[in-house]
């Protein structure tokens, strides 16, 4: 998300789609003239049906039905999660529409108001759909399918907005990373703070190079017996690495022993 934002880059908004990295501006550019020679009545059918689904008309009613949901359910983690993500999620969008001021497209399709980037379509339509599955769903591999699904889907419905020439194509490859990455739990960033703790446990406390070896060959292991033993064995062989290099040398592998 952050090359993407990084690549786009802040440019006055007569010159869009001009982009700090050029590339990304030429394939905004092709992919708009794109549209125009693919456009036909059913395919702007459905751009418009997609574009009314991510719209404020749609999204806002749905917040409040499963705002009420979880207050009937006394879901109140979840409840404080899901009202969360919006209110950061829209806090994040309102300061980076103005922060990056970039033009959109000529001769819009749709409505449009304010500034292109990026696509608050796609950012309200992404946060919706990931957190609708992660509200929704006990945690495992069929809600990981599911997370990937609410990515995918909203991802088409944000190019309805391309289609309609209201966004640039990096418009709304932003605001679905945007908006999925910012639902927000009291557990988020477990995962990635116990696999830290095992790469520094691994590498040694204090050596750089030691940590960048050993996220390498932590990653490795945990892709190898994923695929040989499954994801949820994974967990359990990170743990007994972590304790026999803890038992075997308790510096790590490249730590050195203190005095």
């Amino acid at each position: 998300m952050i090359f993407v934002f990084v690549a786009v880059g802040r440019h006055h908004p007569k010159l869009a789609p001009a982009t700090t990295l050029p590339f990304v501006g030429d394939w905004d550019l092709m992919v708009f003239h794109w549209t125009d020679d693919v456009r036909n009545q059913v395919l702007t059918l459905i751009a418009r049906f997609l574009n009314v689904l991510g719209g404020g008309l749609v999204t806002i009613p749905l917040r409040i039905g499963v705002s009420v949901w979880l207050i009937v359910r006394t879901r109140w983690r979840a409840l404080a999660a899901w009202l969360l993500t919006w209110v950061v999620a829209e806090l994040a969008l309102a300061g980076a529409k103005p922060f990056f001021h970039r033009g959109r497209p000529p001769d819009p399709l749709a409505d449009v108001v304010g500034f292109s980037f990026p696509s608050g379509h796609a950012v309200a339509g992404a946060a919706t759909a990931v957190a609708l599955v992660l509200v929704l769903l006990p945690a495992g591999p069929k809600r990981r399918n599911w997370e990937l699904a609410a990515v995918a889907f909203a991802f088409v419905m944000a190019l309805s907005r391309v289609y309609l020439q209201a966004h640039w194509f990096s418009d709304v490859v932003a605001g679905v990373l945007l908006g999925a990455i910012f639902f927000l739990t009291p557990t988020m960033g477990n995962d990635p703070l116990l696999k830290a703790f095992i790469v520094v446990v691994f590498g040694g406390l204090g050596s750089l190079g030691g940590t960048a070896v050993a996220s390498y060959l932590i990653g490795l292991i945990e892709a190898t017996s994923a695929f040989f033993f499954g994801l949820y064995v994974t967990p359990a062989i990170l743990f007994m690495v972590m304790i026999l290099v803890m038992w075997l040398r308790p510096q790590g592998i490249f730590g050195r022993r203190a005095g």
